[in-house]
């Protein structure tokens, strides 16, 4: 406590007796000498607080490492997903049915030159199967090339022309053989061409039951430069017979003129085995935009 501060507070509480007497010499003196002896006391005092306070500053960083430190938690890392095979196998390849080994082929060039056969078109899927007969193989290919000029046009204008091919391969006691060829086209368009087998259509099953493997697919034809309906084909082949529906679709769900009519099978469906035409029919209106 400071000089000033104690006076004030000495005459605050001798007040009364201030105003009959005043403060003796002797005893501001006896004040200020204990104002002296306090000033050593509390200068040690804050000499020893800042002592400690260096101590702690020094000390924590040698002293931290110790204690573990408090680790986040580790998410687990995001599952990878398998990166897919060179071939898969069909959705609708049925097990337990006598067919094995049934492989859609990644590459169906390499698949063509693995079974030592060759095609017309370029190959743009390949399936493989073994049933009771053998090794099997179908191959869908397709090219495209320059048509003849439209002689109804001055100039004549230059057409495109498209070619679709299915062959189905065997290989039986050794014997490496084409056992069926469907080939359709669209010829010298000078429109809009299009000539594609659907996406994915390519399948094999059993479904008679009876050890040999029936394979399906289908395709678009169109030459058009309106809107109009494209022709459909789903076809099935099982040991060389050949079942088909022929039909149109839209290829636009939003670009439709109308309601089309029912496919056309041929042979009749009364000549189709029972499980083979319920698939035929049920994957034809699944596949088909009537409008």
């Amino acid at each position: 406590m400071e000089r000033p501060e104690l006076e004030a507070r000495v005459r605050e509480a001798l007040s009364d007796k201030a105003v009959r007497a005043p403060v003796s010499p002797h005893a501001w003196a006896k004040v200020d000498r204990t104002i002296r002896r306090q000033r050593p006391w509390r200068r040690g005092v804050l000499i020893a607080a800042a002592c400690l306070l260096g101590a702690a500053l020094v000390a924590v960083p040698l002293v931290w490492p110790v204690f573990p430190a408090r680790q986040a938690p580790v998410r687990p890392a995001p599952a990878v997903p398998p990166t897919p095979s060179t071939t898969t196998t069909p959705p609708d390849a049925k097990a337990g049915t006598g067919l094995s080994g049934v492989e859609l082929a990644g590459d169906p060039v390499a698949a063509a030159r693995r079974f030592g056969v060759s095609t017309d078109g370029r190959p743009v899927a390949a399936l493989s199967w073994e049933d009771r007969k053998g090794r099997n193989l179908v191959v869908l290919s397709s090219r495209e090339e320059q048509g003849q000029p439209d002689p109804s046009t001055t100039p004549a204008s230059p057409t495109r022309s498209a070619r679709l091919w299915a062959d189905h391969f065997t290989n039986r006691n050794g014997a490496t053989g084409r056992l069926r060829m469907v080939r359709d086209h669209e010829l010298d368009c000078p429109y809009d061409l299009t000539a594609e087998f659907r996406p994915r259509s390519l399948r094999v099953t059993d479904l008679d039951g009876d050890g040999i493997g029936e394979v399906l697919f289908a395709y678009t034809l169109q030459c058009s430069s309106d809107v109009s309906p494209a022709t459909f084909k789903l076809l099935l082949l099982e040991d060389g017979r050949k079942y088909i529906i022929r039909g149109q679709t839209w290829l636009d769900r939003l670009a439709t003129a109308g309601h089309l009519g029912e496919g056309v099978p041929e042979p009749s469906y009364r000549d189709w085995p029972a499980p083979l035409r319920r698939q035929a029919q049920s994957l034809y209106d699944a596949w088909v935009i009537r409008g």
